[in-house]
């Protein structure tokens, strides 16, 4: 006998929305909001709400980096006499993508390592 779609589903990738609101790292109540105001798909069983997996990992892959700006070096953008750090910046942010075997390190890790730096810095 065939299964059906509902046998191959696997139920532990539903979440419910305090989960979904732990990994967000806000209230319950913003996710049912995000959910009633059809910002947020989800599956409504009576009262409860449900999320699927498939939802959060698609939130997430849409994250564009931060640019330099977000971390703060667009207070410089405007000055004419850091016109050259910026540059310089930009030349040390491209010659740190490369790992050392030669492979471009992918925006996760490059976020990561300016993330250890901070905490070694601050």
């Amino acid at each position: 006998m065939a299964k059906t779609k509902a046998q191959n589903y696997n139920y532990s990738e539903v979440l419910s929305v305090t989960e979904v609101a732990q990994i967000f790292r806000i209230t319950p109540e913003s996710i049912r909001s995000m959910i009633r105001n059809k910002k947020l798909p989800a599956i409504k069983f009576g009262s409860h709400y449900r999320i699927p997996k498939w939802v959060i990992d698609q939130y997430f892959e849409n994250i564009t980096p931060p640019s330099l700006e977000q971390y703060g070096f667009g207070i410089w953008k405007n000055k004419e006499e850091f016109k050259d750090s910026i540059e310089y910046v930009n030349k040390l942010r491209i010659a740190n993508k490369c790992k050392s075997d030669g492979t471009e390190k992918t925006d996760k890790e490059f976020l990561e390592e300016i993330k250890t730096w901070q905490k070694k810095k601050f």
